[in-house]
C-alpha cells in the first residue's frame, strides 16, 4: 500500500497521506462513526505523535479528522490512535499480556461503572472523578488493535519532562488522584480481590505470570528486567558497592532457589494475593510518560491502562514513587507523599462515598507498604536508564525488534546512557543502597 490511499469508490474524500495499514480510512471511518452515527468523513490526516522512548507496547498517532455532521455543518474531531506496533514478534508480546484488551475492557466496562457508581452515591456531574481521556472506539483481532482517543493537547493538557522530572506539585497531584482512582474500587468491592476478579477476570495478572502459566514465554519480561538489573549491578560495584551489587544478582538475576521464590513472591504481590481484603483496581504503569498535565486547570489524566490489575495500592504507589519522583523528593519526601496519598484516600472515601471502614489507617498502610514497596524498586531500578535517556538515545518505537527485548541487547542503552551520567548513577546507588535492603524479600 503506497502512503497515498487510492480511496477508490469514495472518490469523494480528499486524498491525504497516511501512515498504511494502520491509519487507513476504514479505521477512521469506524471511529467517526462511533463519535456520531450520521457523521461522514470529509479529509482526515496523520502524523506520528510520540517520541522515542514515550511508548513501548503501542506506536501512538495523532489524526485530525473533518466530518460532516449535515448539509452545512462541519466538525474538526482530533483524536490519538493508539495502534499495535507492526513487528509481529512484538505483537506476540502484547497478545500474551492482553495489553489491548485490558485497556479496551478499562474504557468500556471499569470507567463507565466508576462513573456509575458514583452517580448512584448521589455525586453531582462537576464532583465526578475521571482521570481518563474519553476513547470513541476500540478494535481488538491481535494484529490491528487500536484505541481512540481523545487528543487532550487542545484542552492545555502536556506530558511531563521525563528527563528532569516531576515537580513536587505534580507528584502529589499524581498521588491524589490515584488515592481517588483506587478509593472508588475499593468502595465498590470493599477491598475484595476475589469480588473484584469475579466482576473483571480479565484483570488477571499478565506481567508476573505464575509459575505453569500458559503462555509460551512466561519468562520474557523477567529475561528484559534482568539484563538491566545486570547492569545496574555493573554501576553499583564500580561505584564500591560490591555487596549490594551482589544482592541483586543472587536475588534478582540468579535462577536459584532464592531468585526463583523472589519473582514468586512479585507476582503474590501483583496479583493481589499478599492482601486480598485491602485490594483495588491499579492503574499497573503509573510512570510519568504515562500522564498528562494541565497546569492551568490543574487537572490530571492517566494514561495507558494495558497492565491493569488487581492488587494492592502500594504496588502503584511505589512504582510511582521509585520510578518518577525525582531523587531528591524522594530521599527528603517519601514519608510525607505516602501521608498525601494515604490521608486523599481516606478522605475521599469518607467524604464522597461514604465508606468508614477498617483496615484503613495508617499502620495497617504502612505495613502493605513495607510488604509491596519491593515492586516499586525493581521497577525504579529497571527504569532508571529510560528515565534518563534523550530521545536520540533510544530505539523509536515502531523499529522495536524482538532482539531489543533480548537479555544484552537492552544492554547496549545501559552502556550508552549510564556510563556518563551521574544523577542516573546517584538513583541507582540510592535504591539499592537504601531501599532495596529494608524490604523483607531481600532478608
Amino acid at each position: 500500500m503506497s502512503q497515498e490511499d487510492k480511496l477508490q469508490s469514495d472518490s469523494c474524500i480528499q486524498k491525504v497521506p497516511i501512515h498504511p495499514e494502520i491509519v487507513t480510512l476504514s479505521v477512521v471511518k469506524k471511529i467517526a462513526s462511533a463519535y456520531k452515527e450520521d457523521s461522514e468523513v470529509v479529509s482526515f490526516t496523520s502524523r506520528l505523535a510520540t517520541k522515542p522512548g514515550d511508548n513501548y507496547m503501542s506506536i501512538i498517532y495523532s489524526v485530525k479528522i473533518l466530518l460532516n455532521n449535515g448539509p452545512t455543518l462541519t466538525e474538526n474531531l482530533d483524536i490519538m490512535l493508539k495502534a499495535m506496533p507492526r513487528a509481529v514478534s512484538r505483537q506476540e508480546m502484547i497478545n500474551e499480556m492482553a495489553a489491548f484488551v485490558k485497556e479496551g475492557n478499562m474504557y468500556t466496562q471499569v470507567f463507565p461503572e466508576i462513573i456509575k457508581f458514583q452517580e448512584e452515591l448521589g455525586l453531582l456531574k462537576a464532583e465526578l472523578f475521571s482521570c481518563w481521556p474519553t476513547c470513541y472506539a476500540t478494535f481488538h483481532d491481535g494484529a490491528n488493535d487500536y484505541l481512540a482517543l481523545e487528543d487532550l493537547r487542545g484542552q492545555g493538557f502536556s506530558m511531563a519532562d521525563r528527563t528532569n522530572g516531576l515537580s513536587p506539585h505534580q507528584i502529589r497531584s499524581v498521588l491524589k488522584n490515584l488515592a481517588y482512582f483506587h478509593a472508588i474500587s475499593y468502595s465498590q468491592f470493599g477491598g475484595d480481590s476475589s469480588k473484584i476478579m469475579e466482576t473483571y477476570p480479565w484483570l488477571e495478572e499478565k506481567l508476573f505470570p505464575a509459575q505453569g502459566s500458559r503462555m509460551t514465554d512466561p519468562d520474557s519480561m523477567k529475561t528484559w528486567m534482568t539484563a538491566i538489573l545486570i547492569k545496574d549491578a555493573e554501576i553499583l560495584r564500580t561505584s564500591g558497592h560490591t555487596e549490594q551489587a551482589e544482592l541483586i544478582l543472587h536475588k534478582l538475576c540468579s535462577d536459584d532457589e532464592a531468585g526463583v521464590k523472589l519473582w514468586d513472591d512479585l507476582y503474590t504481590i501483583v496479583s493481589g494475593g499478599m492482601d486480598s481484603q485491602n485490594a483495588v483496581i491499579n492503574h499497573g504503569d503509573c510512570w510519568t510518560n504515562n500522564i498528562l498535565f494541565n497546569g492551568e486547570t490543574d487537572q490530571v489524566k492517566l494514561l495507558d491502562f494495558q497492565l491493569a490489575r488487581c492488587a494492592p495500592r502500594s504496588v502503584d504507589i511505589s512504582y510511582f514513587l521509585y520510578s518518577s519522583v525525582p531523587l531528591d523528593d524522594l530521599e527528603s519526601g517519601e514519608d510525607g507523599y505516602l501521608r498525601w496519598y494515604h490521608d486523599h484516600f481516606v478522605q475521599f472515601l469518607g467524604d464522597k462515598l461514604c465508606l468508614k471502614g477498617e483496615g484503613l489507617i495508617w499502620a495497617d498502610f504502612m505495613e502493605e507498604w513495607n510488604q509491596c514497596k519491593i515492586y516499586g524498586v525493581i521497577w525504579g531500578l529497571v527504569l532508571a536508564p529510560i528515565m534518563s535517556a534523550e530521545p536520540v538515545e533510544i530505539c523509536s518505537d515502531h523499529e522495536l525488534k524482538e532482539e531489543d527485548f533480548g537479555a544484552y541487547d537492552i544492554g547496549n542503552l545501559g552502556d550508552e546512557v549510564t556510563s556518563s551520567k551521574e544523577e542516573l548513577v546517584k538513583r541507582i546507588c540510592y535504591l539499592a543502597v537504601n531501599i532495596l535492603p529494608k524490604c523483607p524479600q531481600m532478608c
